[in-house]
């Protein structure tokens, strides 16, 4: 039975993808979400991540989601090896995300496609059977991504970016024009936490930052 992971190597490439972010209103992202629980990876708002499911729960829970056209949310676990994880074992901040494409590989076997969509915060979970169910609070950015100190963080990082880039000829020449393409600070800092080789719990305290300035 495969894991419910992504696809690959989060530092091997850029995203094929990215969407803007703030595309679903706050309003709109149900008080109750069903939860995706996500091993070695954490996703982004404005990502775009294929994934390889296998445990039964999931399985029930995009089957459900896909029906019902509705959202889900992705949260990454805190330890991987956990094969069906509880409150406890999951972290509290996660992305809202669409299923964009679902195809069945086996049995027992799917791969999907998932969009992040915004941010949410786990108040508590509601539901433990046939899958997750958790009351969420959808979060938003703090401070303006107009505030000219956010305005000059960005630049910057746009900046080091394309340095990067340059300097590691194993990504496509499409990630410069990505990363020009890009707009908003915020969703930027999220691009380039989603694709850097660092430990989990780092990229997990990027997407936890609410506030622009210090993401």
């Amino acid at each position: 039975m495969s894991d419910d992971k992504k696809k690959g190597s989060a530092a091997a490439a850029m995203p094929a993808a990215m969407a803007p972010p703030g595309m679903i209103n706050k309003e709109d992202i149900p008080q109750v979400l069903p939860i995706l629980p996500l091993r070695n990876s954490v996703f982004f708002p404005g990502g775009v991540l294929p994934l390889a499911v296998g445990r039964q729960k999931t399985i029930a829970l995009i089957k459900d989601a896909v029906r019902d056209d509705q959202v889900i949310g992705v949260v990454t676990q805190r330890r991987a090896e956990e094969e069906d994880p509880g409150a406890s074992d999951l972290y509290t901040m996660g992305t809202v995300a669409r299923i964009v494409k679902l195809l069945k590989m086996g049995e027992d076997n799917y791969s999907l496609v998932v969009q992040g969509l915004a941010r949410f915060r786990v108040l508590d979970l509601v539901q433990e059977a046939p899958y997750l169910k958790a009351r969420v609070d959808a979060v938003e950015d703090k401070t303006s991504a107009e505030n000219v100190e956010v305005e000059a963080l960005g630049i910057n990082l746009k900046k080091l970016a394309r340095e990067v880039i340059e300097l590691m000829p194993e990504l496509p020449a499409a990630a410069t024009e990505l990363v020009e393409s890009i707009t908003h600070p915020g969703h930027l800092a999220d691009l380039i936490a989603a694709n850097v080789d660092v430990p989990i719990e780092e990229k997990q305290a990027v997407l936890e930052t609410v506030d622009l300035k210090a993401r």
